[in-house]
């Protein structure tokens, strides 16, 4: 438990009257990245038209391969040629118009911004795990 709270420190998650305040429950930094665990990094991710999550919701990212025109083997079809589950458990920060911000293994980020970037990642809401 803290004894005092350290100088420039807020809040990093909902801290209810009455409770034992540790560390990992305040940060330096500020907005959506104090929600930031260790270890994670914040993803910027369109959202489709229709959708729109919650605060603390947690997804997977699945990211859509490259289409595949079927050039040069005899077909005239036009498939995902790959995809797969890039981050799971990833959990959502920040909430805009557009789309929002995803705390996400440091080691995930760089293939989550690639598929946001080419519009190819999409959010797989995860059932919250019982608890």
């Amino acid at each position: 438990a803290l004894a005092e709270r350290p100088a420039g420190a807020v809040a990093a998650r909902a801290i209810v009257a009455g409770e034992v305040v540790l560390a990992g429950a305040v940060s330096r930094a500020r907005g959506p990245a104090a929600l930031l665990p260790p270890g994670s990094t914040g993803v910027a991710v369109p959202l489709p038209i229709g959708w729109r999550p919650d605060l603390g919701d947690e997804v997977s990212v699945y990211g859509l391969g490259e289409v595949d025109l079927g050039i040069g083997d005899g077909t005239d079809e036009i498939r995902p040629a790959s995809a797969g589950v890039l981050a799971e458990r990833a959990t959502i920060v920040a909430v805009s118009d557009d789309g929002v911000l995803l705390a996400v293994a440091d080691a995930d980020a760089g293939a989550v911004a690639e598929a946001a970037a080419r519009g190819s990642a999409v959010l797989l809401l995860r059932r919250p795990a019982a608890g």
